[in-house]
This record gives C-alpha cells, sequence and structure tokens, in this order.
C-alpha cells in the first residue's frame, strides 16, 4: 500500500499543518532580511504577480509596483537614494499567511552622506511559499491592524 494513503495511526499526534506553514512562511521572511542585507534582492522568493506597496510610508515612490519588472525598477529608484541600507528585524508575528515584522532600518543617503535610523514595519501576505504581497508601514501598531493581529 502506498504510504501516503495510509490512514492516520489512533492515537499518534495529530500534526499542526496552518501552525506548520506559520512557522515556515516566519523563516522565509527571515531568510529575506538575510539576503538583502547580503546584497540579494531574492526575486526568486517572489510570486510572479507580487505586489509592492510602500506609499504608506514612502508617498514620492510608486503606491503600488506591480510584477517582477515594476517591483524590479522600484527597488532600483529606491536603492539609488542610499549608499547603505542594512535592515535589523525585531519582531515577527504571524497570523495565517501573514507575517508583520517590526525593524530599524539604517542607511546613509548617497547624495548627502547623512546616516538615517528609520523605525518602521513590513506586512508580508505569503501564497505557496512565495511572497504575495509586501505593504510597509510607519509603525508596528498600524502593519498589526491591517493584518488582522492587533491583538497580539
Amino acid at each position: 500500500m502506498n504510504e501516503r494513503w495510509r490512514a492516520p495511526v489512533a492515537g499518534a499526534p495529530k500534526r499542526d499543518t496552518a501552525r506548520a506553514m506559520s512557522e515556515e512562511n516566519v523563516e522565509i521572511v527571515r531568510g529575506l532580511y538575510e539576503s538583502w542585507n547580503a546584497g540579494d534582492p531574492t526575486f526568486e522568493r517572489f510570486a510572479p504577480d507580487i505586489e509592492w506597496d510602500v506609499s504608506r510610508w514612502a508617498p514620492d515612490l510608486r503606491e503600488v509596483a506591480r510584477g517582477h519588472d515594476e517591483v524590479r525598477e522600484l527597488f532600483r529608484r529606491f536603492l539609488g537614494m542610499w549608499d547603505e541600507l542594512h535592515f535589523e528585524p525585531h519582531r515577527f508575528v504571524e497570523g495565517g499567511d501573514h507575517v508583520v515584522v517590526s525593524l530599524t532600518v539604517r542607511t546613509r543617503g548617497r547624495a548627502s552622506g547623512v546616516p538615517a535610523t528609520i523605525e518602521t514595519a513590513h506586512v508580508f501576505t505569503l501564497r505557496d511559499g512565495l511572497l504575495a504581497s509586501h505593504v510597509q508601514y510607519p509603525n508596528l501598531d498600524e502593519a498589526l491592524e491591517a493584518a488582522g493581529l492587533s491583538e497580539c
């Protein structure tokens, strides 16, 4: 008999699939920051129809970039403003398909050389192990509320 079609053994612990998926999503997002800090934009982790929204945080950038080409252009414009860029995630809150991250972004302006430290929050939505959307918020409370996790 094929192993994958066997009935579960009575009394065997049930796997909490939703919890395992949430933990996997957190690890995917954690890896994203590690890759970014190493200079890798990680497009292979993005769904082809990804939506990237920074309008709540940086209104002068495109409201919502859709798909790899538009997100690449957004990254090019954003990264062009900075000599250095380092992400320091502090807290990961998972809920279903969402991962909310509070973080500090440390950067230095390309033209001015002035360092900046920015506290912000990201909401990622994952689908089939890929990033389907990213929305940046000015603070963790707004991000949690948007993800329906405000009571966390």
